[in-house]
């Protein structure tokens, strides 16, 4: 008997953190897998929560290393406290010289994750610190957004080997099959929808104890989905990645930079997000006003002004003492054309309840003229990266901010991409004249 497998596209949209939600019966399974060798999945993690709880992937985002699982496998328990994720490590039960452990700081799943349904199943976990990237411990790439899955992908994990065993110790794998449309149709009437899932099966598949875990396109060796549930032995769902890339949250960061000392950047904010500090900005006087000017990806995840603080004058984050000047964000005004899929116009102007003192820590960037050159040498500053300012070096100007990278910053080939400021200068000097005008 064929074993069928549902894979769900998910819809674009953004996350949120969503508190309840039981866990439900978790029925994934790799059934007749094999046993994988050391290095063969270096991507696959385990989520304790503990004990042994569900799988999961690591990746890399602009340089930032994050955890892809799914939605069910933490949405009874938001506590990031309360997860540890284990890499490098291809036994459950038995620690190895190559395992490396990581504490979760942070969990957001899909906002329109259905707990019913399993739509949507899908979180985003970040951690403490990096991994040490090695032969054992290393991120699966994502495909790129709207890329077509390929005709047959890998499923891993821990899970019990057959309907009534126990969880395997050692990590398992299988192949399956991507099947047409109709044949799901027809054998989930009235729940299989082609326009957000994609249908598969194989005589192996996922197993009880492996959700969260990857789903890997065979043929591009990218993570095509996340393991979500099934029913029985005979069908599993996964949670598909190439239509979900602009949900993920888009971080950057610095490599290789040196530290900056008070008074050395006095352009440069932080953005806080209750509490947390997201994303960098740059102070800028536009008609008099003190403005804070970042991305707007910034902010698209909460659009309410009194959520944030920007803090000028002090280089190390998280300190709120003088010469450090605090700030509430009155007001909110991102670029009308911001698109979240492709980050065109990822620009947005922030009013602050007080303008600053200025002094050697704290003192605007000026705005580039309208035909003004770019040049050729910027320097680039920031604790995040995101929103933060790219500087003109022999002009001083603010020439971009930044906006997104592709993987890591500090391999050779990897760029960082800007917003420019010259292409937005008259959408600046308009926002910042209405502002106050209401």
């Amino acid at each position: 008997m064929n074993k069928n497998i549902i894979i769900s596209i998910l819809i674009l949209g953004t996350w949120s953190e969503i508190e309840g939600s039981n866990f439900g019966s978790i029925t994934s399974r790799v059934i007749n897998g094999r046993a994988a060798g050391p290095c063969e999945f270096p991507y696959q993690i385990r989520l304790s929560h503990p004990p042994f709880l569900c799988g999961g992937s690591l990746i890399t985002v602009n340089g930032k290393h994050l955890i892809l699982t799914a939605a069910h496998c933490v949405s009874s328990d938001m506590n990031p406290e309360n997860y540890e994720v284990v890499a490098g490590n291809i036994l459950k039960n038995r620690q190895q010289s190559t395992e490396q452990r990581r504490q979760v700081t942070k969990i957001v799943i899909h906002k329109d994750y259905n707990r019913e349904t399993r739509l949507n199943d899908i979180a985003l976990l970040s951690i403490q610190k990096p991994f040490q990237i090695n032969r054992y411990v290393s991120p699966i790439s994502l495909p790129k957004h709207g890329q077509k899955t390929g005709t047959t992908g890998v499923v891993s994990g821990w899970g019990i080997v057959d309907e009534l065993g126990p969880t395997s110790n050692v990590l398992l794998a299988a192949t399956i099959t991507m099947w047409p449309d109709s044949y799901c149709s027809s054998l989930y009437p009235g729940f299989y929808n082609p326009s957000v899932m994609i249908c598969a099966g194989a005589v192996r598949g996922a197993c009880k104890g492996d959700s969260g875990g990857p789903l890997v396109d065979k043929q591009k060796n990218q993570l095509a989905g996340i393991v979500s549930f099934g029913e029985g032995t005979f069908s599993q769902t996964y949670g598909e990645l190439s239509s979900l890339l602009p949900a993920i949250p888009k971080i950057s960061r610095i490599a290789n930079g040196q530290s900056a000392k008070n008074g050395e950047i006095p352009y440069q904010v932080g953005l806080y997000l209750n509490g947390n500090l997201i994303c960098g900005g740059s102070f800028i006087v536009v008609k008099g006003k003190h403005l804070v000017i970042t991305a707007a990806h910034c902010v698209e995840l909460d659009w309410n002004a009194d959520h944030y603080i920007v803090v000028a004058g002090e280089v190390k984050k998280n300190s709120f003492t003088s010469p450090a000047q605090v700030r509430t964000v009155t007001q909110i005004l991102a670029h009308e054309e911001y698109e979240g899929i492709t980050l065109l116009s990822d620009i947005a102007i922030l009013e602050i309840g007080s303008p600053f003192e200025i002094n050697r820590f704290v003192s605007p960037i000026r705005l580039p003229r309208r035909k003004e050159r770019i040049g050729s040498v910027g320097v680039v500053s920031g604790w995040g990266d995101s929103g933060g300012p790219l500087k003109n070096y022999k002009k001083g100007f603010l020439a971009g901010i930044v906006s997104f990278g592709r993987y890591s910053c500090d391999r050779p080939g990897s760029n960082g991409v800007f917003t420019r400021i010259t292409a937005y200068l008259k959408w600046i000097e308009d926002t910042a004249a209405n502002i106050g005008t209401n």
